[in-house]
């Protein structure tokens, strides 16, 4: 099992109430939500990772080799992942390629933050520096199974944004990210090593399938209510308007 993102410590916490004990679990979450370990039922395989958030740091960087590892692990033993991934992952599991270093992603996401991109844009971007980022993670867990479960914090609930979607196909390509990084004049200011990778061929292999499945979003919740509650559908549907338009 591999959780990660600011819910991951809590969804790590329900699966291992479902499933017992597993061979492996690693969770990657922010420090605020891993000081919640005591109100969990005791997990003692799990490897849990408090990381940084926005800017990535040296235990993101030391989760994504764990992450890594214990994705190769279950490759060779012909295990099946579950994969639990929410809002944040992006920052918290930095795994550079080869030739970027973790000051890099630092400078690159505080350039990113500072332009004023979107989600969507910044988690285009990071894929392009990242080993499990973009379907990443499916690349060293196959030939295993690999289930994902996730939650959204993404508007329209894109999964390729969510965490830069660890186990869904990339949003775009290297050439589409330079444009990008063009337009936003990031460009020239960005690390050496990283116009290096963003200027090199995308990866041409094809991406192992995975079942990735949307269990919570702004939309999903909204709707809940809306059955849990039909009295107050009359009342409460110009005002969750309000909100989405906003």
């Amino acid at each position: 099992v591999i959780a990660v993102g600011k819910a991951a410590l809590s969804m790590a916490g329900m699966a291992r109430s479902l499933l017992g004990p597993v061979p492996a679990l690693v969770v990657v979450t922010n420090p605020e939500n891993a000081q919640r370990t005591k109100t969990l039922p005791p997990m003692p395989e799990a490897q849990i990772f408090a990381a940084a958030h926005p800017i990535p740091d040296e235990i993101g960087l030391t989760a994504g080799r764990a992450v890594k590892a214990a994705l190769v692990a279950a490759s060779q033993a012909g295990r099946p992942v579950l994969c639990l991934i929410s809002g944040g992952g992006s920052a918290l599991l930095p795994a550079p390629v080869v030739g970027v270093s973790l000051r890099d992603k630092m400078e690159v996401n505080a350039q990113l933050l500072a332009s004023g991109a979107d989600i969507e844009v910044m988690n285009l971007i990071r894929q392009q520096l990242s080993e499990l980022k973009g379907g990443g993670m499916l690349r060293y867990a196959a030939p295993s199974p690999v289930i994902s479960l996730i939650l959204s914090d993404v508007i329209g609930d894109d999964l390729r944004a969510v965490a830069s979607g660890p186990t869904v196909a990339p949003i775009g390509t290297k050439a589409e990210a330079r444009d990008i990084l063009h337009q936003f004049d990031i460009w020239e200011g960005l690390p050496q090593t990283v116009r290096h990778v963003m200027q090199s061929s995308d990866f041409k292999q094809d991406l192992p399938d995975a079942r990735n499945l949307l269990i919570g979003s702004n939309g999903l919740s909204l709707a809940a209510m809306a059955v849990a509650f039909p009295s107050a559908k009359r009342h409460a549907l110009p005002l969750i308007g309000d909100v989405t338009q906003a």
